[in-house]
């Protein structure tokens, strides 16, 4: 029988080491029947989404920290990760980015724009992209900014944030 064991040099020049690196390692965080606005400010700086109000999943070490809307790996490789929105927002003709970040750098093909035509409907965002070299103890959360000249209050009713562990870096 053989076994697999990955070794991981750190940069500090300690060597970490998963003796079970195909165990499933994932995390969620989610909003159910939310209502509460979060206002995103004016300009082109992204805003963090801090209306998680549970943890779901949270295995192999990985850290659903839903108070601090985030998620937190536990081991350096690829992760999935996946966030959604079911939102309003209070100002009509407004073009939202949403994306989702680790360690505060956008991850470029999880980006989604959308324009919300009214105020009152509610809209769906969906968000799906790869993170590439993830370090250990990297944070993963989901930001918005807007085109607006003024501040937006963003109301969500449903929105989770997903990642899992999907391998080491080749």
């Amino acid at each position: 029988m053989s076994e697999l064991i990955y070794k991981t040099l750190n940069a500090d020049g300690t060597i970490s080491v998963d003796d079970n690196p195909t165990a499933e390692t994932d995390a969620s965080i989610y909003l159910s029947a939310g209502s509460t606005a979060q206002a995103i400010p004016t300009g082109s700086t992204y805003t963090k989404f801090t209306g998680f109000a549970a943890k779901g999943v949270e295995t192999g070490g990985m850290s659903a920290d839903y108070a601090n809307s985030r998620i937190v790996v536990p081991k350096a490789g690829n992760y999935r990760v996946y966030a959604n929105f079911s939102t309003r927002l209070g100002t009509a003709e407004v073009t939202v980015d949403t994306a989702i970040f680790v360690d505060n750098v956008e991850i470029p093909d999880t980006h989604v724009q959308r324009k919300f035509s009214g105020t009152g409907y509610i809209f769906t965002v969906a968000l799906t992209g790869t993170a590439v070299n993830v370090a250990t103890g990297s944070v993963i959360d989901v930001r918005a900014k807007h085109d607006n000249a003024s501040s937006v209050n963003f109301t969500c009713s449903y929105a989770s944030l997903q990642a899992e562990f999907k391998g080491y870096t080749a």
